[in-house]
Parts: C-alpha cells; sequence; structure tokens
C-alpha cells in the first residue's frame, strides 16, 4: 500500500476502513519532511498502528538534519544508518554555480538575457520562495512569450496535473515553482534549476538542485543572489565544496554558518522587492495592446 501520511491517517480513523496491525514492513520516503512538525503527528499515529512486533521501519532521503535524525531513532531498534555518497551533498553531476545580480531588479534583467542568448537550457525549472512572486514572475515571462507555466499551493490538484503534464510533454518549457515539488516529483530531462530566490536552508537547495542531473544524466543550478543573500550564499557554498564543484577564491572566505544563523533563515525569509517591470507607460508597447496584460496564448499559461 502507498499513501499519504493524511489519507492514510483519515482511513484508520474511519471505523474497519482499513488495519495496519500485519504490517511487516514500513517506508517513509522523504522521512526529513515527515518528521518535521508538521507532519510528525500523523507519522506518529501511523507508527502506533503498526503494532506487529516484527516491524521494519526504512527511512529514505536525500536530506536528514540531526534533529530529525535522532527524533527517527527514537522509534526504530537497533537503527542503522547508510549514506550513499557524503551527507547532506548534492549531486555531482549537477554543475552548480553563483550569479550576482546587484538587486531584486536584476533577477529579471538577467533572466530575459539568459533567454534572449539561448542560455537558459531547457527545460528548466525556476524556483522563488512564494506563491506571489511565483504569480509575478509567471506574468512577467508570459508577457515575453515564453512557453512558460506556473506551479504553487493555491493551484487545484487538477491544475497542477495538467501544467506537470503539459512540461513533461514539452508544451511548457519552463516551470515557474515554489518548494512544493522541489522533492518527490521525479522530472525526466530537465536540463537547468535557477533558483531565482535563495532557499531558507542546505536541506531546501539539495532538494531544488536534485530536480536535474537525474538517471545518469548531467545537469546545472544557477542561483541568482543579492547583497542581502549573504548568509545563503554561506550555506550553499559549503554544499557546493561537499559535492566536489569547483569555487572561486573570495567564496572561501565566506565561512559556514552559526546555528543562531541557521534559525534566523529557516523563521524568516529575505524581504524582496516586488518582480516588476518599469512602469508600463515607459515600456514600449506592441501594436493592439494597450494594457500591461499577458498576450493570449494556446497552451497552460493562460490558465
Amino acid at each position: 500500500m502507498v499513501s499519504t501520511p493524511l489519507r492514510l491517517v483519515d482511513a484508520l480513523q474511519s471505523e474497519g476502513a482499513v488495519s495496519l496491525k500485519h504490517v511487516r514492513r514500513i517506508v517513509f520516503d522523504e522521512a526529513d519532511k515527515l518528521f518535521e512538525l508538521g507532519f510528525l503527528e500523523q507519522t506518529d499515529s501511523i507508527l502506533s498502528a503498526c503494532t506487529n512486533k516484527h516491524r521494519r521501519t526504512a527511512l529514505f532521503s536525500a536530506t536528514l538534519p540531526s534533529g530529525v535524525e535522532q527524533m527517527a531513532e527514537s522509534i526504530m531498534l537497533h537503527p542503522l544508518r547508510v549514506t550513499i555518497g557524503k551527507k547532506d551533498s548534492a549531486n555531482q553531476a549537477v554543475h552548480q554555480s553563483l550569479k550576482f545580480v546587484t538587486s531584486e531588479e536584476g533577477k529579471l534583467v538577467e533572466i530575459r538575457q539568459m533567454i534572449r542568448a539561448g542560455a537558459l537550457k531547457l527545460p528548466c525549472l525556476i524556483f522563488l520562495q512564494s506563491v506571489d512572486r511565483a504569480k509575478a514572475l509567471h506574468n512577467e515571462l508570459l508577457y515575453d512569450g515564453v512557453k512558460v507555466g506556473v506551479i504553487h499551493g493555491e493551484r487545484s490538484q487538477a491544475d497542477r496535473d495538467a501544467v506537470l503534464d503539459m512540461f513533461k510533454q514539452g508544451k511548457v518549457w519552463v516551470l515557474i515553482c515554489t518548494d512544493l515539488i522541489a522533492r518527490g516529483i521525479d522530472f525526466k530531462g530537465v536540463q537547468m534549476v535557477i533558483n531565482y530566490d535563495v532557499p531558507q536552508s542546505a536541506q531546501a537547495y539539495i532538494h531544488r538542485i536534485g530536480r536535474t542531473g537525474r538517471a545518469g544524466q548531467t545537469g546545472e543550478a544557477v542561483t541568482f543572489y543579492t547583497k542581502e543573500d549573504v548568509l545563503g550564499l554561506k550555506m550553499i557554498v559549503n554544499v557546493m565544496k561537499q559535492s566536489g564543484n569547483p569555487i572561486d577564491d573570495w567564496m572561501e572566505t565566506l565561512g559556514g554558518l552559526t546555528k543562531r544563523e541557521k534559525q534566523t533563515m529557516k523563521k524568516k525569509n529575505v524581504t524582496r522587492a516586488e518582480i516588476s517591470t518599469l512602469p508600463f507607460s515607459r515600456v514600449p508597447r506592441p501594436k493592439g495592446v494597450s494594457k500591461r496584460h499577458p498576450r493570449k496564448q494556446t497552451h497552460e499559461s493562460t490558465r
């Protein structure tokens, strides 16, 4: 049986719907997420229902913070850890780079320059830190005529499935997203991941760039940063070094994150300016366009 935690808990609470008392093997994929506070109560309910004394528990994840690991070990008998590669390191098949863009406005300029120069390797994923920012970038690139889609937590499951299908079919070349799809979805053939916004943790960074360079293929990950992203840079540079990625001399001077700095990053995103071009009155208008609205497209982007 394969299930998400909440669906399984609902089934357990429905009298006679399902019983787990004979379960001998239980596997938690993305274990670092399932043992966080948001999912912990559901995970605990499932484990409590698996009463077979011969039960074996397995946890899988690309990243496993020490606090989560200690919590997981508390429900296991004689736990054994198997690590493939270095702990908390990124896929070595992904070439990682950092790009200084001066300001939030510079990010949009850089994306457009990459598109014009053919430097945006397709298909491509672009990650942002919030739903509002994902929507805003989607509107900007849609106006430019890019075959772009967007996926985030405010879209219905049907809409998410539709845009993912179009991305896999090549009808959408650039998929703008939040961390909603940074894990758990296997994209085949993604050539590039762009971190438009620096992620809040090393774990989030590793999962994001892990969407490319899969199944024996190589990939590229580019992270935009401004002067406000110093803490995030420390974290990313450490991951780059752990995975054997070449780094510039100046990166060595950043040092590592202190415990307090890590907590600060996790608690609060960097406050960023809105994603927008110059006021439309100062932008040359295409013939027949009277307002700063996306042109109609025949693909998913118009939804």
